[in-house]
């Protein structure tokens, strides 16, 4: 019998806020994150996709040397999907097989498994609709780079620059 959920890693629950509040394993072994290079056995579209979202994903700290691996599977599985959905535009979604009998295209079935795959191994990578919406995308990095404007009157000199001209909407006082 299973024991429920598969835990999220804790990289995915901190880029989440930990919605659940409750304590991240701080004891979690953490992979080394370095430059992972795109395996050769990838397909032409799967490398592709590989060097479209790892550096991402190296970034937010959610692939790393022990995820190469199922990271690949992905790639693969978006290949493969992308090859089926080319059969299917090329083909169409029904053909007439020898007796005039009319039947799905074989790439439906083929495209659906490998849409099954990618969701499941997006999931595991942060890479789905719903995952990214929980993410606070890494906030510290975010708010280095984004500088908020009323902040950035509050802590300059800029009071020193405007002159007010014209009334006022307060009622002055009479000294």
């Amino acid at each position: 019998m299973g024991r429920g959920r598969k835990p999220k890693p804790t990289a995915l629950k901190k880029l989440e806020g930990n919605p659940g509040k409750r304590p991240l394993n701080e004891l979690e072994p953490v992979p080394p994150t370095v430059a992972l290079r795109c395996p050769n056995y990838l397909l032409p579209e799967a490398r592709k996709e590989w060097k479209r979202l790892a550096p991402i994903l190296m970034g937010m700290g959610l692939l790393t040397a022990a995820d190469a691996v199922p990271f690949a599977g992905y790639c693969q599985a978006y290949a493969r999907w992308r090859e089926a959905q080319d059969e299917i535009t090329r083909h169409g979604s029904i053909y007439k097989d020898g007796e005039g009998r009319i039947r799905p295209n074989p790439y439906i079935a083929i495209a659906n498994q490998q849409m099954r795959e990618i969701k499941s191994f997006a999931a595991e990578f942060g890479l789905t609709p719903s995952t990214r919406a929980a993410m606070i995308a890494n906030v510290a990095s975010a708010a280095r780079a984004k500088v908020d404007p009323m902040e950035a009157i509050l802590v300059s000199d800029m009071d020193t620059e405007f002159e007010v001209v014209g009334g006022s909407n307060f009622e002055e006082e009479d000294s």
